[in-house]
């Protein structure tokens, strides 16, 4: 015996479940593509022994590569309703990307830090003094790490700690024009 067919997923999506013309071997899974193709909002329903459904919902997005200029797709998955199906007013929104503005005064990520340290691995130093880092903690990033690139991370790490809130994008950028590393620069204002 499955769902009842259309109608009783229909009637699940609804609110009103469809008791005991479930069974347990079956999921009911919506997918919704975006207009774009870039994603799609998944929910499933399953049922589980004792009577009622289990929902799980998950927004699928293919990874990104860096050089994707592409606007970001989101789903709208906050409106997704307790039962887990989408609303029918849910259609997904095309968020651009920030401005360089707005770029700038972010603090930045720990996965934009590690990208640029990728950068700098042989300026990381001269960089680390101009943000600030004293020669005792730039010593203690070179002895914790044999390979430069980790030197490099462990620097920027403890320049955003130290500055807390007023790490910012900025920051970073002026410190990487002070030394006129121009490729570093350009790579973390595009793909970071």
């Amino acid at each position: 015996s499955g769902t009842g067919g259309p109608q009783a997923r229909a009637r699940e999506c609804s609110g009103e479940e469809a008791h005991g013309q479930s069974d347990a071997a079956e999921a009911d899974v919506h997918r919704v593509p975006s207009p774009l193709g870039k994603s799609t909002f998944t929910s499933t329903k399953v049922p589980v022994a004792f009577g009622g459904t289990l929902t799980a919902n998950a927004v699928i997005e293919p990874r990104r590569a860096p050089e994707d200029t592409a606007p970001l797709v989101s789903e709208k998955a906050s409106q997704v309703q307790a039962s887990g199906c989408a609303p029918e007013d849910a259609t997904p929104q095309v968020l651009a990307p920030p401005s360089q503005e707005q770029f700038l005064q972010r603090q930045p990520t720990d996965i934009q830090l590690r990208k640029l340290a990728k950068q700098i691995p042989g300026e990381w130093e001269d960089v680390a003094s101009t943000l600030g880092i004293e020669p005792h903690e730039r010593k203690a990033c070179f002895l914790n790490h044999r390979e430069v690139v980790g030197q490099a991370t462990e620097m920027l790490e403890k320049w955003k700690m130290k500055l807390g809130s007023e790490a910012t994008n900025q920051k970073i950028c002026d410190a990487l024009d002070e030394w006129k590393l121009t490729r570093a620069l350009e790579y973390y204002r595009k793909n970071v």
